[in-house]
């Protein structure tokens, strides 16, 4: 069996560099590559000055494609509220919102999730996060996320953490690799390693903020979606990880 999933930091919906509220043109162009999972961040649950594109942002993004959800909120704001969601059209046997907030004025969350896929020996453990801006709060908070890697990973069941990890200048790759391949080096093939996609700015992509990581699934293969419309949309651009499931 084949799969996709879908990393992608929505921006609250909004295009980049700007406060033009474009949530429904993302939902249909992530509909559009038909994910399998879509990990989900700075997710706009609730938008009380947008209007008709307030109206049930969760289902809409859900529509017919995705038959069960996790949303965990981060931050609320006079006019709404956003967070991380995972989306799956497997379902989900459990979620959790996890607080790794660092400073006070910069709320963080770790969303995860357990899906169990039909015919596979094992569940699967996703993760959706979206690290701080200092290099020493992300630290801390991969130290929190390993945590929670650990605690699912006593029998090598697999995982996949994705999302924003805010690392411009690769270092805590370095880390996140290192840490990886000691715990689960006798399967290496199954770690990301080498260089990272760039997806940011969505408009000239430079830095190599969005990241996959995983673990006990073969033939990963990551990728970037590039060019229009999705250079015209959040200032992020969507990686894509496709593997096999025996």
């Amino acid at each position: 069996m084949n799969l996709k999933v879908v990393s992608y930091n929505m921006y609250k919906g909004k295009k980049a560099f700007s406060n033009r509220y474009i949530f429904d043109k993302m939902v249909t162009e992530l509909h559009a590559i038909d994910a399998d999972v879509l990990l989900i961040q700075e997710f706009l649950g609730k938008n009380l000055r947008a209007g008709r594109d307030s109206d049930e942002p969760i289902a809409r993004l859900r529509s017919d494609l995705y038959g069960h959800y996790a949303y965990g909120m981060n931050s609320r704001y006079k006019n709404g509220e956003y967070g991380n969601i995972i989306l799956s059209k497997f379902p989900i046997v459990e979620s959790e919102n996890i607080d790794i907030s660092q400073v006070r004025f910069a709320k963080r969350g770790l969303l995860y999730a357990k899906i169990e896929v039909p015919t596979f020996h094992s569940p699967i453990h996703l993760m959706c996060c979206h690290l701080d801006l200092f290099a020493k709060a992300r630290v801390k908070q991969m130290d929190q996320i390993f945590e929670r890697i650990d605690s699912f990973t006593g029998n090598k069941e697999p995982f996949i953490l994705a999302g924003d990890f805010n690392d411009w200048n690769r270092e805590l790759d370095k880390k996140i690799q290192k840490r990886l391949k000691r715990h689960y080096g006798d399967n290496n093939e199954a770690i990301q390693v080498g260089k990272q996609p760039r997806t940011y700015p969505s408009m000239l992509p430079l830095l190599p903020l969005d990241r996959f990581y995983y673990y006990g699934i073969q033939g990963g293969q990551i990728e970037v979606v590039k060019g229009r419309p999705w250079n015209q949309m959040s200032d992020h651009l969507p990686l894509t990880l496709s593997f096999s499931l025996d």
